[in-house]
């Protein structure tokens, strides 16, 4: 089955250029494309994409404003920046506000057609030292819903899942360390974000990384060890990230 993409850019040339990539991709479809937000919204509602792939370039406005009016209306779509903003200035307010990925024009293609497949299957898609500053606590929290702990919430199965999502791994990296299928643990991510109160798939991985830093990946091991003994989860931390980084090194 194709991935559906739908690509908001104001510039047509953009528009074409992406749609000629995606073409001679058998996994990547563009399912639509839009100069703005409200046609982009027609659309999402009624055809949800597996990714959204939008320049948050739009005029005048914040970049994360209308990235912020997306996800409020289409909350359960991921979303990928796509932009010629250079990563540093503009990539970990992205991350702050739940954005899924962040490629720049400059980046090769291969780099786009793997971040598209990352973000669509439950992963992130962000440099591996940004993701680093992020979780050292330089990235600002506010913001960030103060809950009771995960460790009191959710179950066992619950809470590995839920410390692979914080290392970056996706539905189908935690589906084989666990021996469990994608469609398990879809489920239970599904759980963990009801179980947690949070809003969306994108809130649910902001707080599993900060989750995963604030515990430290020694005593979140300690805690499942002393519940499981002999589960032995060793950290994989940002592995999925990583090895996308690697690949285009």
């Amino acid at each position: 089955m194709n991935l559906k993409v739908f690509v908001l850019d104001a510039h047509p040339i953009i528009q074409e250029g992406i749609r000629r990539v995606f073409k001679h991709q058998q996994e990547i479809q563009v399912s639509g494309e839009a100069g703005n937000v409200g046609h982009a919204l027609e659309f999402l509602k009624s055809e949800p994409p597996a990714v959204l792939l939008a320049d948050p370039a739009q005029g005048s406005h914040d970049p994360l404003e209308f990235l912020a009016v997306i996800q409020q209306e289409v909350p359960l779509i991921p979303i990928l920046v796509f932009t010629m903003e250079n990563e540093r200035l503009l990539a970990r307010r992205c991350m702050q506000a739940g954005i899924m990925g962040y490629v720049t024009k400059t980046e090769p293609v291969d780099r786009l057609l793997m971040a598209v497949k990352q973000v669509a299957a439950g992963g992130i898609a962000y440099s591996t030292e940004l993701i680093q500053n992020m979780i050292a606590g330089h990235g600002n929290r506010n913001g960030l819903p103060r809950r009771a702990g995960p460790g009191q919430m959710l179950s066992l199965r619950q809470l590995e899942v839920f410390e692979m999502i914080g290392q970056g791994m996706d539905s189908h990296s935690i589906a084989e360390k666990l021996s469990l299928s994608p469609r398990t643990v879809d489920v239970h991510k599904a759980n963990i974000r009801n179980s947690l109160g949070l809003a969306s798939a994108s809130e649910v991985l902001r707080t599993a990384i900060l989750w995963v830093k604030d515990r430290g990946d020694h005593e979140v091991g300690s805690v499942v060890a002393r519940i499981h003994p002999e589960l032995g989860i060793r950290s994989q931390r940002f592995k999925s990230v990583g090895a996308l980084e690697g690949q285009h090194s």
